[in-house]
């Protein structure tokens, strides 16, 4: 099957797919670092209440309860992004069957640069 710009839908111009991979990464790196915050505070609230000689204002439970919606929020991002389709050929840019790396700085299928506006080979951006 020979991939045109009709195959995958983007026109030759790739930026709007590019922009969907930066969401999704920001995403990624957004629950990440946002669990830890929200975590550090929730933590900082029971002791608060544990030293004042008081029983905490906030249930303990709610803290093993959102530590799970943090792990599984972060997991779908992250599957998302890993499954981020390529704009040229519109397969997994980072993985095959066998293969799979998230780091990939080209397509593993067919060989486009990360973060290309076109097919044009001399622009490498």
């Amino acid at each position: 099957m020979q991939v045109t710009s009709q195959t995958t839908g983007y026109g030759g111009d790739y930026t709007s797919a590019w922009d969907a991979y930066r969401r999704r990464r920001r995403w990624v790196f957004g629950i990440g670092l946002g669990g830890w915050a929200g975590l550090g505070v929730f933590a900082m609230l029971l002791h608060a209440g544990n030293f004042q000689g008081k029983r905490p204002s906030i249930p303990e439970f709610c803290f093993s309860t959102l530590i799970l919606i943090w792990f599984v929020t972060s997991a779908i991002a992250g599957i998302r992004l890993s499954f981020f389709k390529c704009p040229r050929c519109g397969r997994q840019f980072f993985a095959t069957w066998w293969y799979h790396n998230g780091f990939a700085r080209r397509c593993v299928h067919c060989g486009l640069r990360k973060w290309a506006k076109n097919d044009s080979p001399e622009e490498d951006t």
